[in-house]
C-alpha cells in the first residue's frame, strides 16, 4: 500500500508518491492522463447525451461536441451550493471533484500496482472550513482516506526544502497563482521543521482572469470582422494563447470552424498582467505583514502555479521583493511533490539522513471567551502555531451562582459582541460559594486540522463540560483582513468602551467587597462609620451607569478601605 500527494487544481490535477525503499528516498510522478507520459489530468468533466462521463483531456474533446455537457473550474465553487448544469442534469462541485479524485485514485493504483492507503491533499491556504470539508467529502466519495490537508504554498516550500538540505533556518515566501486563485505564505524552514508564519489569499485572482481578458480581445477582433455570434471555445483558445506567450514573443491560435487566425504579442499579455499587479502586491504585502517579519528577512522566493511561467509576472515579483526566485523548481508539480513528501512522513535531512517531518500551521484569527460586560478575553492569539492549547482560570460574578456560561468568539476586537460567536455552552453543578471564590479552568485546544475544543472544569466539584467547534476556522483572509481593518478604524471607540466596561467590573467588585466588610465589622475591632453611605453611593452610580463617578469612587474607596484592585 502507498500514500499519495494530490494537488487538486482548478485547471489541472497532479499527483505524486514519495517512497522509502531499502534506504533510498525517491518521488514518483503519477501519469494521470494514462500511459506513461501524461503527468497532469485536466480538471474537467463532460457528459454526453446518454450521460456517459468523460474526464481530463477526453472531457475537453467532448466539450466541442457537447458544449452544454461540460463542467470545469469547480474547485473555486467548493463549499457552496452552486450546481453545474450538464445536458439537463445538475452536479455539485463536490460530486465533480470526486469524479476527478476517483480518476486520480484509479490511475495511481494502476501505476503503482498497489492499493492506496491514504492521501495528503493540497488546498489553497485561504480555504475556509466549508471548502476544506467539501474537499474531504469529495475524497471520501472517491474512496480516498484523507491523511491531512495542507496549504498549497506550504507544500511547495516542503518540496523545495527537501532538495536543498541546509542546516540554516530560512524564511521562504511562496507565491502560488493557479488558474482561479492566488495564495501567498511565509514559511520558516529549519531541518525537518516547517512553521507557517503568515498567509493571505485572493479567491478571485488567477490565470483565468488573464484568459478572460484575452477572450475579450478576441471578441473585439471578431466584432471588427463582423463574426457574430462568436464561435464556441474562445476561453480555451485564450488559455492556449496565454501558455504559448509564456514561451514566445508572439503566438497565434485559430478561432472557430472557419479557423480565423488571431495573433497576439507577449507585450499585450504583459499589459494584462500589469493591471493585476496591485492586487498581486497586496497579497504579498499582507502575507508578510501577517508573518510578523520584515520584507528584508525573506531569504527564499518560490513562484508556483501555471501563471508563474509568465516571464513578466515572474520578474515583476522578483523586482518588487528585491530577491531572485528559485529557478530549479517546476511550478506545476511542486505542490504535488511537497504533498507526497508530507504523506510519506519523512524528509531528507541536512546530514543525508532521512528524518520525520514536522509541520506547524497557524490560527488565522484570535479565539477567546466573553466575560462580564461583554469583554473578550483572548485565549489563543492569531498566528499561534497549531496544534496549541491554553488554560486560564475564570470565576463567578454572583454569589452562590449555580452555573456559568462559556461564550466562544473569534476575532480581534476587544468587545465580545463585535467578534463572531462560534460556540456557547453552560457548565452546571459548580460549587455554591460567594462571588469570586469559585475557580473554573477553561481550556482552548486547537488540533492540527484546525478543530477547536473548549473545556470548562470546576476544580472543586470536578464538574466539567466541553464543546468541539470544527467550523471555527471558516473565515478566509479577506474576511480576516476586513476585521483587522475594523480594529484600526474603530480602535479609539473600542478602547473607550473597553475602559468603561473595566470600570464597571471594578465597581461591581468594590460593591461586593464593601458589603462583605459591612457584614464582618460587627465582630471586628475596626469600624467604618460611613460604609453604608458608601455602599449606597456606589450602588446608585452603578444603576445610573455613571462611569465618571464610578471611576472616582473606586480610586477613593479602594484606598480608604485598603482594597486591592484585582481586575
Amino acid at each position: 500500500m502507498f500514500s499519495l500527494g494530490i494537488d487538486l487544481g482548478t485547471s489541472n490535477t497532479v499527483a505524486a508518491v514519495t517512497v522509502l525503499s531499502e534506504g533510498q528516498y525517491k518521488t514518483v510522478m503519477i501519469p494521470l492522463s494514462g500511459g506513461r507520459t501524461g503527468i497532469s489530468l485536466r480538471s474537467s468533466v463532460s457528459f454526453d447525451r446518454s450521460d456517459i462521463m468523460y474526464t481530463g483531456v477526453e472531457a475537453e474533446k467532448m466539450k466541442k461536441q457537447y458544449p452544454d455537457g461540460n463542467a470545469s473550474g469547480f474547485k473555486v465553487r467548493m463549499g457552496t451550493e452552486y450546481l453545474y448544469s450538464a445536458n439537463g442534469n445538475f452536479h455539485s462541485p463536490v460530486e465533480l471533484s470526486a469524479i476527478i479524485l476517483e480518476r486520480v485514485k484509479t490511475e495511481a493504483e494502476k501505476y503503482m500496482n498497489s492499493k492506496l492507503r491514504d492521501a495528503v491533499i493540497a488546498v489553497p491556504a485561504y480555504f475556509n472550513h466549508n471548502q476544506r470539508n467539501a474537499t474531504r467529502e469529495a475524497a471520501t466519495i472517491a474512496g480516498i482516506r484523507v491523511k491531512q490537508l495542507v496549504s498549497e504554498p506550504t507544500a511547495a516550500a516542503i518540496s523545495y526544502w527537501n532538495r536543498v538540505r541546509t542546516k540554516e533556518a530560512k524564511n521562504i515566501l511562496v507565491f502560488d497563482m493557479g488558474s482561479g486563485t492566488t495564495d501567498v505564505s511565509v514559511v520558516r524552514a529549519q531541518g525537518r521543521y516547517f512553521k507557517v508564519l503568515g498567509t493571505y489569499g485572493n479567491t478571485r485572482l488567477g490565470g483565468s482572469d488573464m484568459d478572460r481578458q484575452i477572450e475579450d480581445k478576441m471578441k473585439l477582433f471578431l466584432r471588427r470582422l463582423s463574426v457574430i455570434p462568436y464561435p464556441a471555445g474562445l476561453r480555451s483558445e485564450a488559455e492556449k494563447l496565454k501558455i504559448k506567450l509564456s514561451r514566445h514573443e508572439s503566438a497565434e491560435v485559430l478561432l472557430g470552424p472557419e479557423k480565423i487566425k488571431y495573433t497576439m504579442s507577449s507585450r499585450q499579455l504583459n499589459e494584462i498582467v500589469e493591471r493585476m499587479l496591485p492586487d498581486i502586491y497586496k497579497c504579498i504585502d499582507t502575507a508578510i505583514s501577517n508573518s510578523g517579519i520584515s520584507r528584508s528577512r525573506i531569504n527564499i522566493l518560490i513562484l508556483t502555479g501555471g501563471s508563474a511561467r509568465i516571464p513578466f509576472l515572474f520578474h515583476s515579483i522578483e523586482d518588487y521583493l528585491s530577491i531572485r526566485a528559485v529557478k530549479n523548481i517546476d511550478p506545476e508539480t511542486a505542490v504535488a511533490i511537497g504533498s507526497s513528501i508530507l504523506a510519506s512522513g519523512f524528509i531528507n535531512g541536512d546530514n543525508g539522513e532521512i528524518s520525520r517531518i514536522k509541520l506547524n500551521d497557524v490560527v488565522p484569527m484570535s479565539l477567546g471567551s466573553v466575560v462580564l460586560n461583554d469583554i473578550a478575553v483572548t485565549m489563543i492569539p492569531a498566528n499561534t502555531p497549531i496544534p496549541c492549547s491554553n488554560t486560564r482560570p475564570f470565576t463567578t460574578i454572583r454569589d452562590y451562582q449555580k452555573e456559568i456560561e462559556v461564550k466562544v468568539v473569534q476575532g480581534e476586537r476587544p468587545m465580545g459582541s463585535d467578534n463572531i460567536q462560534i460556540g456557547i455552552f453552560r457548565l452546571s453543578g459548580i460549587k455554591p460559594a460567594p462571588r469570586g471564590e469559585v475557580s473554573i479552568n477553561v481550556t482552548y485546544s486547537v488540533d492540527k486540522n484546525g478543530i477547536l475544543t473548549v473545556t470548562a472544569r470546576d476544580e472543586d466539584t470536578g464538574s466539567s463540560r466541553e464543546i468541539t467547534i470544527d467550523n471555527s476556522m471558516q473565515h478566509n483572509p479577506e474576511e480576516i483582513q476586513e476585521m483587522k481593518d475594523k480594529v484600526k478604524r474603530y480602535f479609539k471607540a473600542d478602547s473607550e468602551r473597553k475602559k468603561m466596561a473595566e470600570i464597571m467590573n471594578r465597581s461591581e467588585q468594590l460593591l461586593h467587597d464593601l458589603k462583605g466588610i459591612a457584614n464582618r465589622q460587627l465582630s471586628s475591632e475596626t469600624v467604618y462609620y460611613n460604609i453604608n453611605v458608601d455602599i449606597l453611593r456606589v450602588s446608585k452610580a452603578i444603576k445610573s451607569n455613571n462611569i465618571r463617578l464610578l471611576s472616582q469612587l473606586t480610586e477613593k474607596l479602594e484606598l480608604e478601605y485598603g482594597l486591592k484592585n484585582s481586575l
